[in-house]
């Protein structure tokens, strides 16, 4: 997922996480880690980028972050 900002956002089902490679640093660090993700799958962002949705497929949850 890439955010207007050129930064790239993946979900990871290993670890879990979710993790941001920013376009000025060109690093890769975790973005977002919690105990309760299971099978982080899908991302997107609402239309003005202040909330990223998660959708965990072995869960069946929707998450949300501000």
């Amino acid at each position: 997922m890439l955010n207007s900002k050129g930064d790239v956002f993946a979900s990871d089902s290993i670890t879990p996480g979710i993790y941001k490679l920013n376009r000025e640093s060109d690093s890769l660090e975790l973005f977002l880690a919690n105990d309760a993700f299971v099978n982080p799958q899908g991302l997107a962002f609402s239309a003005d980028e202040k909330r990223l949705f998660m959708a965990d497929y072995l869960k069946r949850h929707l998450f949300d972050r501000c």
